[in-house]
């Protein structure tokens, strides 16, 4: 997919989307754009549908939910799955005490209870994971996907476009889109890192310090910003002095 997009960030209210109401909570982002080619080709002998689409004016925007809405998104999408698979749990746990305390099925009870382990362990996994996105302020798509779902229906957003894309969900769809160049402070924070220096040193791997390095040693040149005149080592990408990005 294409996007003829810029980028707009809004800025941070505390005005909850849901609620309307002034709470603590978290800026959550998404995408929002006008579609203005869509082509659907099914391949020949194949049940592969193959789908290209292009947008225009797409861009990120934000919105404030507080936590306590955020908390009942959740809550409401996770915690049926919860009850389903814990209920699924217990009930293979209790039929698995049953059967081993009566032996109900005689000679095959140890295979009563390899079913009874199998389905009980699935639900139990399960029920795990639906109540750790429950709880989990991060790891949920819950609030996410009801924000989507709110915006589409929205007429103050109807007018930032007529398709609506969570951030997981646009990276995967414009793997095209080229990425935000890094400024100055993300390039010095990569160099303190070690970014700049294991690119620096890839290449051959070193001798080891018995085995004597025929080539002779380079010598490490130091250079001056054209900005402020301010003497850095010659591999630096941005003076961290000025905060400038060198060309």
């Amino acid at each position: 997919m294409k996007a003829r997009a810029g980028r707009e960030d809004e800025d941070d209210r505390s005005t909850c989307y849901f609620c309307r109401g002034q709470a603590p909570g978290e800026i959550y982002d998404f995408y929002a754009g006008f579609c203005i080619d869509y082509q659907r080709k099914r391949a020949f002998l194949s049940n592969t549908v193959h789908i290209r689409a292009t947008y225009r004016d797409l861009k990120r925007y934000g919105v404030h939910v507080c936590d306590n809405c955020a908390a009942q998104k959740r809550l409401k999408r996770h915690l049926p799955t919860l009850i389903g698979w814990g209920l699924v749990a217990v009930g293979c746990a209790g039929g698995a005490v049953y059967a081993a305390v009566t032996q109900v099925a005689g000679d095959q009870t140890i295979y009563l209870l390899g079913v009874f382990g199998l389905f009980g362990g699935l639900g139990g996994l399960l029920a795990v994971l639906a109540g750790w996105e429950l709880f989990s302020t991060h790891s949920s798509p819950a609030v996410t996907i009801a924000l989507l779902e709110e915006l589409k229906h929205d007429p103050r957003w109807v007018k930032k476009g007529d398709s609506f894309f969570g951030p997981e969900e646009y990276k995967v769809l414009f793997k095209q889109t080229a990425d935000q160049p890094l400024s100055a402070d993300e390039i010095l924070a990569r160099d303190r890192t070690g970014g700049g220096e294991r690119r620096r040193r890839s290449g051959p791997r070193p001798r080891p310090r018995s085995e004597p390095d025929p080539r002779p040693e380079k010598v490490q040149e130091d250079k001056a910003c054209p900005f402020c005149s301010t003497i850095i080592p010659g591999y630096a990408e941005a003076c961290p002095h000025c905060k400038k990005i060198l060309a």
